[in-house]
């Protein structure tokens, strides 16, 4: 999770990022405005609980339209 001083908050899962080609170029998770600045970044962790709701979640077939 980051967080600007403008209120701007990213929730990035690190799994989704690709290590190929890292080194070489970076990766950019934000784009800071103009005065704005990064306050803080935080590991969120997710609890048992939530992490069997979002399984069931994904394990339940969508709704035909």
């Amino acid at each position: 999770m980051l967080l600007t001083a403008k209120g701007q908050s990213v929730r990035c899962p690190v799994a989704t990022i690709r290590e190929v080609n890292r080194g070489g170029k970076g990766v950019k998770l934000l784009t800071l405005a103009d005065g704005d600045k990064l306050l803080s970044i935080a590991k969120v962790v997710e609890t048992e609980e939530q992490q069997a709701a979002a399984e069931a979640a994904a394990a339940t077939p969508a709704p035909e339209a």
